[in-house]
């Protein structure tokens, strides 16, 4: 059994089970566990306040130490209390989510990819005709023997096969036969058509998502309410 998690123009190794990296199921559905997940991204937002203040405070002594002591050494501080700040702010708030398990056997996947096929015609037109940035999640086997649900890019759609690049990770030696693929539309499992404001056709795997976020941890991400609020297709209000 292939288990896959599907995170935005990302990608993340399917594994089958007798492999060692195996993607695990969530555990956790007491109550008290749920509340623990749920408060993991309010601890980081404290703690990024917490770092705020310190780096206010580092600005404020090189402040000082610049107009009032003429130490220039303080611009040591000014500059720590940039950096610190800069942290705390990424901490604070945050624009970046870890990927959630996804199976492809769950409801929410299952219908997700159902809606997407079942609206391909709407991809397929929005990349024909429309200057909107096209990308799709499917399957794609890879050349160690491995299965990886992707997110591509799609530059063209030619009778029911579409040209996908494969991301490959920077660092890491490509584990695809081929960084452009050509494959059937039938076996997209999702698409997107952003344009460019942001505003996003498709992603409904990205729903599914969030509502195992909901159920497993208690909270959607910062970073993934930011992104499913410029879904022209979801009411982020309604999950």
């Amino acid at each position: 059994m292939n288990i896959c998690v599907m995170p935005t123009l990302m990608r993340y190794s399917c594994y089958n089970q007798s492999h060692a990296m195996i993607c695990r199921k969530p555990v956790g559905s007491s109550e008290g566990e749920r509340k623990l997940k749920m408060n993991t991204e309010v601890k980081g937002r404290l703690l990024g306040g917490v770092i705020l203040v310190i780096g206010a405070v580092l600005i404020l002594a090189g402040i000082y130490g610049v107009w009032s002591l003429n130490t220039i050494s303080a611009v040591g501080y000014l500059l720590l209390g940039l950096c610190v700040l800069a942290n705390g702010w990424e901490r604070m708030m945050p624009v970046k989510y870890s990927p959630i398990f996804l199976d492809p056997g769950e409801p929410d996947v299952q219908s997700a990819i159902a809606r997407a096929r079942s609206e391909l015609d709407r991809f397929r037109d929005g990349v024909k005709y429309s200057q909107k940035e096209a990308s799709a999640r499917f399957c794609l086997p890879t050349a160690d023997g491995h299965n990886e649900h992707i997110w591509g890019a799609v530059h063209k759609i030619a009778g029911n096969s579409a040209l996908v690049s494969v991301p490959i990770e920077p660092g890491k030696p490509p584990s695809l036969a081929d960084p452009r693929s050509e494959i059937s539309l039938d076996e997209l499992e999702d698409w997107m058509l952003v344009d460019s404001y942001g505003q996003t056709e498709g992603g409904y795997t990205l729903v599914a998502m969030a509502r195992k976020y909901l159920r497993y941890k208690g909270y959607i991400p910062r970073g993934l309410r930011l992104q499913l609020a410029k879904f022209v297709d979801v009411d982020i209000n309604a999950l």
